[in-house]
């Protein structure tokens, strides 16, 4: 056709490409400016989202989450983002030093070559671009039957304490972008710091309960030394009386102050297991509407029984109503009030004056939220250089005394999250509990 419109009209052919190019250019320029707009748009649309989203990420992972929950997060952003058919994740655990596999029953050694390859790399990985050769055989075969093509390594000062691999996506001829590479690796880097934060805050927790059982079982072993030691005593004596028990020549008054003897022993040590017992067996606090009137009645029952040469003044400043453990208040203030009626006995002995100048006082009231238990009694005071072993396991200044009743108190006012503290002098003792309430 060129030819001929040469021929007949004397045209050259360069003249009408030129004009069929102008008319092109004149045509196609705008949609192609149109598609460009098109198409920046839809990316930068795109790298909105995933901006909007990895904040959301990172506000949810600002807080300290159980590891699980967070890799689903992370897992989900991944999947959601980059449209990953699978996402896995290892976690070093320093004791083995291997990677071990969360939600998966596979492990990487830390001496690995493919370790150390990650190691080395500040970005993500291609699974194609490492060579085969040098990666261990079974490591090989689990990413090529996971469909991995991709290997985030976390690291920390330069030390691998995660990896992540990243199946391909789902459908044939489906590939990251360039830009989903790029965006994976910032990715990678910016979730390092909340994995690092919870890989040590979970290192800090296993140290401490590691701390806590290993002072658990000292405290455990010294009970059980204490207990020994305290029971030894009592089956020596009455050993001993056995032994002489079995002289036949011994008169009958003897005999009679031998058997009170064993009597005495065991009954000490029937005391001394019944308040382990009572230690080893305390229950969380049950929670519930506390009746002081009943309380007050439980507790003059047993005064009137032990107020007989002593003075006893009881005051409760206190509503009914409130909450807390009623059983618990009513064992905390009955051991005490006991440890204060043998304060003063042992004065009584010790003094060789009347106990009808003995006192106890018992004070129920209430301050700033807080029930306040104070009994005070005007016995024997606690030794200076004692002080700071009356909670102690096994320390008493009394003679039948098994040294576990101020121990039972202290952990009892603790479950209540409350505290005990005392004062004492020549003059006079007083413990204070103070104990959280609420009123319904």
């Amino acid at each position: 056709i060129l030819d001929y419109i040469e021929q007949f009209f004397g045209v050259d052919n360069l003249f009408f490409d030129a004009g069929v190019i102008f008319l092109l250019v004149l045509f196609f320029q705008p949609v192609e400016v149109a598609l460009h707009k098109i198409i920046d748009k839809a990316l930068r649309d795109k790298l909105l989202s995933f901006r909007s989203d990895f904040l959301a990420l990172s506000s949810e992972l600002s807080a300290i989450l159980p590891d699980n929950t967070a890799l689903d997060k992370i897992e989900d952003f991944i999947k959601r983002n980059f449209k990953a058919g699978d996402v896995i994740f290892f976690s070093l655990n320093e004791k083995t030093n291997v990677f071990e596999g969360i939600s998966i029953n596979f492990n990487i050694k830390k001496n690995t070559s493919f370790v150390k390859l990650l190691t080395e790399k500040e970005e993500v990985v291609p699974f194609l671009d490492i060579n085969m050769f040098v990666l261990e055989q079974y490591i090989v075969d689990f990413l090529s039957k996971k469909k991995i093509e991709y290997i985030l390594p976390i690291k920390w000062d330069n030390e691998l304490f995660y990896i992540i691999l990243v199946a391909g996506k789902s459908g044939e001829h489906k590939h990251f972008t360039y830009d989903e590479i790029e965006n994976l690796s910032v990715f990678a880097n910016e979730i390092s710091m909340y994995l690092h934060r919870n890989y040590l805050y979970k290192k800090i927790q296993e140290e401490e309960i590691e701390k806590l059982r290993m002072e658990e079982l000292a405290a455990l072993g010294k009970l059980t030394a204490g207990i020994a030691h305290e029971i030894r005593n009592p089956l020596n004596t009455i050993s001993t009386a056995l032994q002489t028990f079995r002289n036949k020549s011994i008169d009958v008054d003897t005999r009679e102050r031998i058997a009170q003897y064993v009597e005495e022993e065991v009954e000490r040590i029937n005391v001394l297991i019944e308040d382990f017992l009572k230690l080893s067996k305390l229950k969380m606090p049950h929670m519930g509407k506390v009746d002081m009137e009943a309380l007050n009645s439980r507790f003059n029952v047993y005064l009137e029984n032990e107020c007989k040469n002593i003075v006893c003044v009881v005051n409760n400043d206190i509503d009914n109503g409130f909450v807390s453990d009623e059983n618990f208040i009513y064992q905390i203030t009955l051991n005490l009030t006991k440890n204060a009626f043998e304060a003063v006995q042992q004065k009584c002995e010790e003094k060789k004056i009347p106990c009808n100048q003995g006192e106890v006082r018992i004070n129920f009231s209430e301050k700033n939220s807080h029930l306040i238990i104070e009994v005070t009694d005007n016995g024997i005071p606690v030794p200076e250089e004692d002080k700071n072993k009356l909670f102690e396991p096994f320390y008493t200044t009394k003679e039948n005394g098994t040294g576990l009743g101020l121990l039972l108190v202290a952990n009892m006012v603790k479950l209540l999250n409350g505290e005990i503290f005392f004062i004492s002098d020549d003059n006079q003792t007083i413990f204070t509990v103070k104990i959280p309430i609420k009123y319904e």
